[in-house]
């Protein structure tokens, strides 16, 4: 049998390692990122007097304003390019 000595027992690795520079930073892949948020794209409004219910997907039954059963939806200028900028990186 043969004795091995201290300063070779130093160059062996140790069954249980210990933490080398492992202070929990590690890069990972997020599959799922958090987009920037939605701009609104639509509004909705009455055809006669112009007022603009808090609901843009369903319209009133009745206009609050002016009685009218008249309501249009539109697109706000600029906020089609304004949510296709959330997408570009």
């Amino acid at each position: 049998m043969q004795t091995i000595s201290t300063v070779d027992k130093e160059c062996y690795m140790s069954i249980s390692m210990e933490c080398f520079e492992s202070n929990g930073h590690f890069a990972t892949y997020d599959a799922y990122p958090k987009l920037a948020d939605r701009e609104l794209v639509f509004q909705v409004q009455c055809h006669f007097c112009g007022y603009e219910p808090t609901d843009t997907v369903v319209a009133p039954k009745f206009c609050p304003k002016c009685n009218s059963t008249s309501f249009e939806r539109y697109a706000k200028p600029g906020s089609i390019l304004a949510n296709a900028q959330r997408y570009v990186a």
